[in-house]
């Protein structure tokens, strides 16, 4: 019984530990928002899903850091039918096929990528 007790309490213990390095993380991306320019435009096959990049500041260098991330959003698929048959919806999760963080410069640009985003700014599409 007592090794029941002390798995458990591990158990638990993880956990905690889990749930505040995910508190901690939320917190200092929170604290680093205003520093970051963001934009959101409609990606992927048939516009389905979402391309978000956000860029920190200028480096003394003329470089920056950018967080580039595509996504798919939450949401109800819904059904179809055929000549014989209709087949339901569901609800779908949110998705991240890709996310991505890299330096950049003026000259290194992606292509179809915007330049440098601007601290506070939030550009949707």
């Amino acid at each position: 019984m007592t090794c029941l007790l002390k798995k458990a309490f591990l158990f638990v213990l993880c956990g905690v530990v889990i749930l505040m390095a995910m508190h901690l993380a939320f917190l200092d991306n929170q604290a680093h928002a205003d520093s970051r320019g963001c934009e959101r435009i409609r990606w992927g096959f048939l516009a389905s899903g979402y391309r978000t990049i956000c860029d920190g500041p200028r480096l003394p260098d003329g470089s920056w850091m950018r967080e580039r991330r595509e996504w798919t959003p939450a949401g109800y698929v819904p059904g179809y039918c055929s000549y014989y048959t209709c087949r339901g919806g569901y609800n779908r999760a949110e998705s991240t096929q890709s996310w991505q963080t890299y330096p950049v410069t003026d000259a290194t640009i992606v292509p179809g990528e915007p330049g440098h985003l601007p601290a506070g700014s939030i550009d949707i599409h």
